[in-house]
C-alpha cells in the first residue's frame, strides 16, 4: 500500500508539472503576441517618423536651393543697379558681401 501512496503522489506531481507547463506556455504564447502586435505598432510609428524626417529634409533641401538661388538673383539684379550707376562699386560689393553669407 504504500507504493500506491508514492505512485500516486509521483502522478500528482506529474500531472501539477505538466499543468505548470501547459500554463507556462499559454502565458509565453499570450506575451509573445501582445510583443508582436506592440513591434508592429511601434514600427509603423518608427516608419512614420523615418518618412516625415525624409519630407523635411526634402522640403529643405528645395528651401535651401530656392534660397540660394534668390540670393544669386539679388546679386545680378543689385549688379545691373550698379551697372546703371544707381549703386557705387562700394555700395554693391557690401550688399554682394552681405549675401553671399547667407549661402
Amino acid at each position: 500500500m504504500v507504493q500506491r501512496k508514492k505512485s500516486k503522489k509521483k502522478g500528482d506531481f506529474f500531472e501539477k508539472l505538466k499543468s505548470k507547463a501547459t500554463e507556462a506556455k499559454e502565458t509565453g504564447s499570450a506575451f509573445g503576441k501582445t510583443a508582436m502586435e506592440k513591434g508592429e505598432v511601434v514600427g509603423r510609428q518608427l516608419a512614420d517618423k523615418g518618412k516625415e524626417g525624409l519630407d523635411k529634409g526634402k522640403e529643405f533641401a528645395q528651401t535651401a536651393t530656392t534660397s540660394n538661388q534668390d540670393v544669386i538673383d539679388l546679386i545680378e539684379k543689385l549688379g545691373a543697379l550698379k551697372k546703371s550707376g544707381l549703386l557705387t562699386d562700394k555700395e554693391f560689393q557690401e550688399k554682394k558681401t552681405e549675401l553671399l553669407a547667407k549661402i
